[in-house]
């Protein structure tokens, strides 16, 4: 009997079978996530998303980090939700109107431009890996003139990943279309403890 117990235990280990205890109950858990810490709704992640502007060879121009530590939560208590903004108000000329005593006045619009991320719907899936969805707008603006007007750029990207903790990913990749350049946008996800 002691000798099937140890076999069960060494076969357990070499399969990375293992059991955890939560508060619903025991639940096995299979291969590296066997090492991971107990999900619980006060575990928390840290989020790190990158832009990345690269030229036509491959060679990274400008790189941003944007980073926020947010909680996520077991499917069955809710979700997540991380909201990352960042960014300045152009003007742009409009117009112009004259006042008879006080002369003529400029009139403006002011255009957003910078970086918004939306991460929602973080949910545990295993020990081990997220789910989540992200909506990605990036955009700038070159001060060449058009018209008299600033070149807005203009990148947005919305999905839905799967993540294991520690790994990084590319989200998004697009070409400039007004150059060679690239931008490229990852997400790496941390345990936040």
């Amino acid at each position: 009997m002691r000798r099937q117990m140890v076999l069960a235990v060494a076969m357990m280990l070499s399969t990375g079978l293992m059991w955890a205890q939560t508060a619903k109950g025991t639940k096995e858990i299979y291969g590296p996530e066997a090492e991971a810490r107990p999900v619980t709704s006060e575990s928390r992640l840290r989020l790190v998303l990158t832009v990345r502007e690269l030229d036509e060879r491959g060679k990274v121009l400008n790189i941003r980090e944007y980073a926020a530590l947010v909680g996520a939560r077991p499917a069955s208590e809710g979700n997540g939700y991380a909201q990352i903004r960042t960014g300045a108000k152009i003007p742009v000329t409009t117009g112009s109107a004259s006042a008879v005593q006080v002369g003529v006045s400029t009139q403006f619009t002011y255009v957003d431009v910078g970086v918004n991320f939306d991460v929602r719907g973080i949910q545990w899936i295993s020990p081990n890996r997220i789910r989540l969805n992200i909506d990605a707008d990036v955009s700038s603006f070159d001060q060449a003139l058009q018209g008299g007007h600033p070149i807005i750029r203009d990148n947005k990207w919305s999905g839905s990943e799967q993540m294991n903790i520690g790994e990084q990913k590319e989200l998004f990749s697009s070409d400039d279309l007004t150059s060679k350049n690239r931008i490229q946008v990852s997400l790496s996800v941390r345990s936040g403890e």
